[in-house]
């Protein structure tokens, strides 16, 4: 192989890598921001969820035993 080849065969490592480095940062920055909305997205479903729950003891377990205790309390013979 003469020198020129050399320099073709350099010139094509150097775009491979290159080209190379291009594809692991697009794919990193691809996967981190596919990792960052999944979490958002967790987040709120558990946020959703913990409001669910907290509704739903508010506005409908805390009265059905207020309620209960009134009844009791009545029907206590003390």
């Amino acid at each position: 192989m003469n020198h020129k080849t050399y320099q073709i065969l350099g010139i094509v490592f150097t775009l491979f890598c290159i080209a190379q480095a291009v594809l692991v940062a697009v794919f990193f920055q691809q996967t981190q921001r596919y990792a960052l909305h999944e979490g958002e997205k967790q987040i709120e479903k558990l946020l959703l969820t913990h409001k669910a729950l907290h509704t739903y003891i508010e506005n409908v377990q805390k009265p059905e035993i207020y309620r209960l205790k009134d009844v009791c309390v009545k029907q206590s013979p003390i």
